[in-house]
């Protein structure tokens, strides 16, 4: 579960909208990208913090399938938009870009960190982990490889954000059919259903 959790974070698009953040906003005809991009970046942060007391209120396996429903609907919104590319609409991918990182922040962006500890036995843990955070680093190197060589156009930007929304569509399913609730589980004893190996 944890390679996986890992895959969708990054397999999701979460670099693509953080690094290429103030050219998605330019090309959508936002005035002052940058203070805007500051803003998303802002309300980030502000996820991760208002996600800590629903933690243990909702479970993390919960709050992982409410926040890649968040992010599936953001990228939806972003591949209508850019496959559209309807005139004097720059708050359309504006707000879409702060519900993706909200939603990114409140599950996927901090819940696998956590969770890797939860997931793994005590006996495999250090090998389950180190596998996970490994597997982590290799998707985000080859979407930062791929990312680049996207041309900054409307039709390629409405592509780029459909794989990512396919991606998240299939993470939804992973995370339902795979990751166990970890919420009561104690490190000395992983979450029943937890596996063995990532």
């Amino acid at each position: 579960a944890g390679v996986g959790l890992f895959g969708i974070m990054q397999l999701s698009g979460s670099n693509a909208v953080n690094f290429y953040l103030v050219s998605i906003l330019t090309m959508a005809g936002v005035h002052s990208p940058n203070a805007y991009a500051g803003w998303v970046q802002l309300a980030q942060l502000g996820s991760c913090v208002l996600a800590l007391p629903l933690l243990d209120r909702f479970g993390r396996r919960t709050l992982l399938l409410v926040a890649i429903g968040g992010m599936f609907c953001a990228c939806a919104s972003l591949v209508v938009y850019f496959a559209t590319a309807p005139a004097n609409l720059g708050v359309w991918p504006l707000l879409s870009c702060f519900a993706y990182v909200s939603a990114y922040s409140v599950g996927l962006g901090s819940l696998p960190w956590l969770m890797l500890a939860e997931l793994f036995p005590q006996d495999v843990r250090a090998a389950g982990a180190s596998l996970s955070i490994a597997a982590c680093y290799v998707f985000s190197f080859g979407v930062t490889l791929m990312l680049p060589v996207v041309p900054e156009t409307f039709e390629a930007y409405a592509g780029v954000f459909a794989g990512f929304s396919v991606v998240l569509a299939l993470g939804a399913v992973f995370v339902a059919a795979a990751v166990p609730e970890t919420r009561q589980a104690s490190l000395d004893a992983p979450a029943a259903g937890a596996k063995l190996v990532g």
